[in-house]
């Protein structure tokens, strides 16, 4: 069940895992956690201007895992919600999972990207205790993402922008099918 309210996870306990995925608009959040439950229970799909997440919502999977899908972080308004919320569900305590979604664009990374990721360490007390989506990866990035010495020079490239390295890197090819 799909809810607009995170509340009631600020305020409990709980031995759940929360999964919280932030990052910039249109990075793929909500395509990325409707993946992981199994069906379309975040909208999703292509947005002119600003992203279709409005608020922080969470939806309880059948395996007791609390998903939580936050707005694009591009609004600064909705940025210092979202950030705000984020902050009270981690003082809350329990099992989290931090996942910040990017993109690139023609293998760079985009600055927005790196901002956003910039303003998460900042506003939450994370460390190293993220991973990083990179989603939409585009044929030609594909391939040389495959060489190992790349690939490292990427990473290595990537994570020397942040304030806290993490070693948990996944990437998603773009599926031309979800973009439509």
């Amino acid at each position: 069940k799909m809810s607009n309210d995170t509340t009631g996870l600020e305020n409990t306990k709980t031995d759940a895992l929360k999964i919280v995925v932030v990052g910039a608009r249109g990075v793929g959040k909500s395509t990325l956690l409707n993946s992981i439950v199994g069906g379309p229970v975040f909208e999703n799909g292509v947005s002119l201007g600003e992203g279709l997440t409005k608020f922080v919502q969470s939806v309880t999977d059948a395996n007791g895992n609390i998903l939580i899908d936050t707005p694009g972080q591009f609004d600064i308004n909705l940025r210092r919600k979202a950030e705000e919320k984020v902050q009270k569900l981690l003082e809350v305590g329990g099992r989290f999972k931090i996942v910040i979604a990017l993109t690139l664009s023609v293998g760079v990374i985009r600055s927005e990207d790196i901002e956003v990721i910039k303003s998460i360490l900042a506003a939450a007390p994370i460390n190293q205790n993220y991973s990083l989506f990179i989603n939409k990866i585009e044929p030609g990035t594909r391939r040389k993402l495959e060489e190992p010495e790349k690939k490292a020079e990427f990473e290595r490239l990537l994570l020397a922008n942040l304030p806290n390295a993490t070693s948990h890197i996944f990437y998603q090819d773009l599926q031309p099918s979800l973009s439509a």
